[in-house]
């Protein structure tokens, strides 16, 4: 547990200006870090302004908070983050473990890997997780993440992100043949048209 009166802590606190997101983040890189003074130094170490200057707003303390966090980041970590941008309402989770990338370009990840992607995202709060009307989990980006993500994701590469948005849409099409194949054909078009809507 953190010691309130630590002074790496008193800084962080200071440095998020009260903005709930980015104390939450910062809690998530202390826990992957396993220390407040090492999340200082990786502040410091982005190039960013030093925090304890106090002369962040709430708003610029989050954005070095959200750079320095993407920067922890693996190639298949930040490959899900970029593909949760296609699907405002959330991405039904197992299409979230269909593809990713490595630098060779795209591949199939075991189910380990995926798996500890997701959790440090959500040990991030980058993630958010809520079941739908069907009981399907559905994975989301929280608050600003998504353009923050955007953005990154045009400077990483915009090919990349392009060939992102291709596999998003395919796997909305290969679900939408399947409705059709398995249901609209059938006496269960009602249950079709219901999976489509959400």
């Amino acid at each position: 547990s953190l010691n309130k009166e630590d002074q790496a802590v008193k800084e962080l606190i200071d440095f998020a200006q009260g903005h709930p997101l980015t104390l939450k983040i910062l809690a998530g890189i202390i826990s992957f870090l396993r220390g407040p003074e090492k999340v200082l130094k990786r502040l410091k170490e982005t190039g960013l302004e030093d925090p304890k200057r106090k002369t962040h707003t709430k708003e610029t303390s989050l954005k070095i908070c959200l750079a320095t966090t993407y920067l922890m980041l693996d190639d298949n970590q930040k490959w899900r983050l970029k593909y949760l941008t296609n699907f405002p309402a959330g991405c039904k989770e197992y299409f979230l473990n269909i593809l990713s990338v490595d630098k060779e370009g795209r591949k199939f990840k075991t189910e380990h890997e995926i798996n500890h992607a997701v959790a440090v995202l959500f040990q991030f709060y980058f993630l958010n997780s809520e079941k739908d009307q069907m009981g399907y989990s559905r994975l989301s980006l929280l608050g600003p993440l998504k353009a923050f993500v955007v953005q990154n994701a045009k400077q990483d590469s915009m090919r990349e992100f392009h060939q992102i948005k291709i596999s998003a849409f395919q796997n909305l099409m290969f679900e939408a043949v399947f409705l059709y194949n398995q249901y609209m054909l059938s006496d269960q078009i009602e249950y079709a048209i219901y999976r489509y809507e959400i």
